[in-house]
């Protein structure tokens, strides 16, 4: 859970995020008597922006005290993209007493939305820990908008969990996958959002299928030679066999209506589980459609990926990224060793700015290098990652838009556990809130 500055808590502040070059009003609400505004002061609010330079003087706007005491109101019209901070003064003072946050869009990132999803999480349908129904509550609990299970070979837990709720029509969407395992390959892919298996067209008896023994399909061998025959000059460390088999699983994938993730190539078991020229040949040829850039893995591992993609991208490579937890476990998934743990499964996660909270829009928008993949260790400040400009809006979204959504979400993540637990009346709850996200959505974020 995120936490408030103190000033959410006195203020509210609405729209917080506005268009560039259109006049706009904007409500500030004081929460408490103790803040609330004088009718007998005369108040000046100044908006400056924070890529401006300290010398900026601000655009001064206009204000009106409601008849209450409990809001005051502005008009401005913001000339560029940037956040802004909102200078609260009274007349003749030289120093403001309040600064509160707003941000400015161009048009074609303010019709987006930005959500928090995970795309590579375990049930205890494979290696995980819990039901996958109940995963899912948990990531509602912790402020997540989506989510997909993928397990091991097993494409079935994320339909079962997108069952569990499918009468509800929350707000919180489940989505459809698996974590691909290719036979006598090393490189895991993370299947989001295919209308089918992949796991089942590449192995058989996938069902019962374990790390040790993946019987391949002939037809699966047969396509993959296909594929292998055509890869010429590889370096000494790339097996042509491997390659092939991620190409081919990642067309799958895409066939399949689904989108395909290239996961924590630097995951280590001794050694990284795949070569430094493998994983850059596989992001320089685009071959899948997202790079998890950060996982459910070490700092070390972690850090290492993000310095091959600032790298990757230096050179001119374009690289679409997701941040996943890779998460087995959301309540002391440590198995009570380490008890203070228990918040692993939200370490890691992405915020995408699509158009919707849909299959299509979340893959597009990844696709088109609109998302960031944010870190945050237990006990320590989070870190984000990603183009320069998404992760400016991001960091003004951590701080002064998140902590409002997760606290809704925290409750409606109680009721999807009471739910799938039968409590009385959970259900009721649960249709009675479903939409109180959205209509958060809609009261911060200007669309008109």
């Amino acid at each position: 859970m995120l936490s408030k500055q103190t000033k959410l808590y006195y203020y509210d502040i609405y729209p917080k995020v506005l268009p560039i070059q259109k006049e706009v009003e904007i409500t500030i609400k004081a929460l408490s008597e103790h803040v609330n505004f004088d009718k007998s002061d005369e108040y000046i609010i100044k908006f400056v922006g924070v890529n401006d330079g300290i010398k900026s003087e601000g655009i001064q706007g206009i204000t009106t005290i409601s008849s209450d005491k409990k809001s005051l109101t502005t008009k401005v019209t913001l000339p560029i993209e940037q956040e802004y901070h909102v200078r609260l003064y009274k007349k003749e003072d030289k120093f403001p007493y309040e600064v509160l946050n707003v941000y400015a869009l161009e048009k074609d990132l303010i019709e987006k939305r930005p959500l928090i999803g995970d795309f590579h999480v375990h049930s205890y349908m494979s290696d995980g820990r819990e039901a996958p129904e109940y995963v899912c509550a948990r990531y509602r609990e912790e402020g997540f908008d989506f989510m997909a299970i993928t397990d091991h070979f097993r494409y079935t837990p994320s339909v079962r969990a997108i069952d569990t709720y499918k009468d509800l029509d929350l707000s919180f969407k489940i989505y459809r996958g698996e974590e691909v395992h290719s036979p006598n390959n090393d490189v895991h892919i993370v299947n989001f959002g295919s209308d089918y298996s992949v796991n089942e067209i590449c192995t058989v008896d996938n069902e019962h299928a374990n790390w040790d023994k993946r019987i391949p399909t002939e037809h699966w061998l047969k396509e993959v030679k296909a594929i292998e025959d055509t890869l010429t000059d590889l370096p000494y460390n790339i097996d042509s066999f491997e390659l092939a088999s991620c190409i081919l699983v990642c067309k799958k994938i895409r066939e399949a209506n689904g989108m395909a993730i290239f996961a924590h190539p630097h995951w280590r078991c001794s050694i990284r589980n795949i070569s430094d020229a493998f994983s850059k040949k596989f992001l320089s040829e685009g071959y899948a459609d997202a790079f998890e850039l950060i996982g459910g893995q070490t700092n070390e591992e972690n850090m290492t990926q993000i310095a091959l993609y600032n790298e990757l991208r230096a050179n001119g490579v374009k690289i679409p990224i997701v941040g996943s937890s890779d998460s087995h476990g959301t309540v002391n998934p440590c198995g009570g060793s380490k008890p203070n743990m228990y918040e692993m499964f939200t370490e890691e996660r992405t915020i995408v700015f699509a158009k919707e909270n849909s299959h299509d829009d979340i893959i597009s928008a990844v696709k088109n290098l609109e998302s960031v993949a944010v870190q945050q260790y237990v006990g320590e400040n989070y870190n984000i990652h990603g183009p320069y400009r998404l992760v400016q809006y991001a960091l003004f979204l951590y701080e002064n838009y998140f902590p409002m959504h997760f606290e809704l979400c925290k409750y409606e993540g109680k009721l999807m556990r009471d739910f799938i637990a039968d409590v009385d009346n959970a259900k009721e709850k649960l249709l009675a809130c479903k939409r109180d996200v959205d209509k958060l959505y809609q009261k911060y974020f200007y669309n008109k």
